[in-house]
């Protein structure tokens, strides 16, 4: 297969040689001048004859950008058939009196409530501005588009102990610090709206086991149509490990008979409680549990006890639940 095609080009070749080489000695500067020539006048009579032709008019749409927000955006143009001879249609292409067609409103309400425009209020404009063109119709029916008032609303911000992420043993011991704690936000009116009142935030960390002090950014509110003008709010809290103790206490009567003597099963309390795990303080001074007899259940004898522990405790509970009571007069 490859010989038979070398040999058909061998056939041919002497042609072609002979025909590039009588094509060498062409004048080709004739030759250029005839189609320059040619072309000079295809283009000159198109130019003459009438044409339909589809002309792209760049729309502009006047508003205030200080006091609308875009929600949708206007088509850039409008397609408009006309008929026309080819020069008023290349005027019409070029020159800048044509180039664009603006759209205003009277104020800004307009702007906002109006949705979209019916192209066919605007054919008398386009028609007195393109004079020398019959103006056939307006390819769209309707330019549609979505404006909205700017305008700015005030949110809290918070953070939830619970949706903060500690290492396992470690408590949050302070306030939760948010400075500032609001920010406006500055948008679309009709999502303003829709916004709730506050912002919950959270933080980019896992099993944090340190105190915080650090800024978080607001960019996750930034959107097309919304702008915190508040950028960062720096958030600080003090985190310790805490350790579980347990500590036997003694009960306090109230209330009960004068003279009696009384029994009480078992006789001490077991305190279960969470401390910071570096404090070395036994709290048994600030711990009481209390027994009142006025509010003992007489049908088994038993009283709840009132539990009064330090504020430093982080979780506590007690054992037992309830306390028999035997009561002996004298």
């Amino acid at each position: 297969m490859p010989n038979r095609v070398v040999d058909k080009f061998n056939e041919f070749a002497p042609a072609f040689k002979e025909y590039f080489a009588s094509v060498k000695d062409w004048d080709w500067r004739v030759i250029g001048i005839c189609f320059f020539t040619s072309f000079t006048f295809w283009l000159f009579n198109e130019l003459n004859d009438e044409h339909n032709y589809d002309l792209k008019i760049p729309l502009q749409f006047d508003y205030d950008n200080n006091k609308v927000v875009i929600l949708k955006d206007p088509p850039s143009d409008l397609v408009v058939n006309v008929t026309g001879n080819g020069w008023d249609l290349f005027k019409s292409t070029v020159n800048p009196e044509f180039s664009a067609e603006v759209i205003s409103f009277e104020n800004i309400n307009m702007a906002v409530n109006t949705n979209f425009i019916a192209t066919n209020s605007l054919v008398s404009r386009i028609t007195s501005k393109l004079k020398e063109l019959q103006v056939n119709y307006i390819l769209q029916d309707s330019l549609f588009f979505k404006f909205d008032t700017l305008s700015t609303k005030t949110v809290r911000l918070a953070i939830s102990k619970e949706k903060i992420p500690l290492e396992p043993g470690f408590y949050i011991t302070t306030p939760i610090e948010l400075e500032p704690h609001e920010v406006d936000i500055e948008g679309a009116s009709s999502i303003l709206q829709q916004m709730d009142d506050t912002i919950a935030l959270s933080l980019d960390k896992q099993e944090i086991d340190g105190d915080i002090d650090e800024n978080i950014s607001l960019g996750f509110i930034t959107s097309n149509f919304l702008n915190p003008l508040t950028k960062e709010v720096k958030v600080s809290f003090s985190v310790a490990e805490f350790e579980r103790r347990n500590i036997n206490v003694g009960l306090e009567l109230d209330n009960f008979p004068k003279g009696a003597n009384v029994t009480v099963d078992p006789g001490t309390a077991v305190i279960s409680y969470l401390i910071e795990k570096n404090e070395q303080y036994m709290p048994r001074d600030s711990l009481r549990v209390l027994l009142d007899y006025n509010i003992m259940d007489r049908n088994d004898s038993t009283i709840k006890p009132k539990i009064v522990v330090p504020p430093y405790f982080m979780e506590y509970n007690w054992s037992p639940d309830k306390f028999k009571i035997t009561l002996e007069k004298k």
